[in-house]
């Protein structure tokens, strides 16, 4: 299986992320999407970033894992 990482930092206060993707070929198929509540705290957190894995299958029974790491900051504000 192939694979590819990428890395993502959003603001403090985005907390939900919609996944969505439309393969090239009609055929391949896709899992791993919707919508994810994203708790990954950059500076508090020791589980680190939440991490997403989607996986697109061809036709021909090929795969390939995109994995999406998603950080946010902490939200410090005792308020």
């Amino acid at each position: 299986m192939a694979e590819e990482d990428y890395y993502v930092t959003l603001d403090k206060m985005e907390t939900v992320v919609n996944i969505s993707a439309k393969p090239e070929d009609s055929l391949s198929t896709i899992e791993g999407l919707g919508t994810y509540d994203i708790q990954a705290d950059i500076n508090n957190d020791p589980q680190g970033p939440t991490v997403i894995s989607i996986t697109v299958t061809a036709e021909a029974g090929n795969t390939k894992e995109y994995r999406i790491h998603f950080t946010r900051p902490a939200d410090n504000n005792p308020y």
